[in-house]
């Protein structure tokens, strides 16, 4: 059993004092000599560390490329472009916003849906004026969807209204509704997405 560091240096002094009471000046000084060394070698006792955090930081898939496909079309022309994705490994939620320039294209259409329950949905055309489409899907039986590598999710359909020469990023973005993609078992992918481009001619 450890004895605590004050009890010994207590133990100490009084002993100092009691073998000062029956001799001479020197006893009495190495005496105190004597305790004076304990306090500053008798460990102090073993301090109680505080419970250390749990990591809380979400767990990591790794990356997910998603690309979206380029075309060039006349002006007043239909202009569809493909989504896909690569490591798209038992997904069970996604989720991004698509941006475009509204002076060059105007939303028309979604189609070739390539995931259970994906539809038009899945799409906020709230802000289509600003040349924004807000996306969220998840897997309703929570069992993880996968894709072969380059295969079509979705495509998106546009109208080109900009002059010919004008051209537009089709690209995924992290506003209004911020990236999110994961996984039957939790982890948390970060995306490495690939603009598409549509030019007028």
């Amino acid at each position: 059993m450890k004895v605590p560091h004050f009890q010994i240096v207590v133990a100490v002094f009084c002993s100092a004092m009691l073998m000062g009471c029956g001799s001479d000046d020197k006893a009495r000084e190495a005496a105190t000599a004597s305790a004076m060394e304990a306090i500053k070698t008798t460990p102090p006792a073993e301090q109680q560390m505080p419970p250390q955090p749990e990591d809380t930081r979400p767990k990591t898939g790794g990356t997910m490329p998603m690309t979206i496909g380029s075309t060039s079309v006349s002006k007043g022309s239909e202009a569809c472009v493909a989504v896909s994705a690569k490591n798209f490994k038992s997904i069970v939620s996604v989720q991004y916003s698509i941006q475009w320039d509204p002076k060059v294209l105007k939303f028309k259409d979604l189609r070739g849906f390539g995931l259970p329950a994906l539809g038009p949905e899945n799409f906020g055309r709230h802000i289509l004026d600003k040349g924004q489409l807000t996306h969220s899907w998840f897997d309703a039986n929570v069992k993880g969807i996968s894709k072969g590598d380059g295969e079509t999710l979705y495509e998106i359909c546009f109208e080109t209204v900009g002059s010919a020469g004008s051209k537009s990023a089709v690209q995924i973005v992290n506003t209004p509704t911020t990236i999110e993609i994961a996984n039957v078992n939790s982890e948390f992918f970060t995306l490495d997405s690939t603009p598409g481009m549509v030019l007028v001619k």
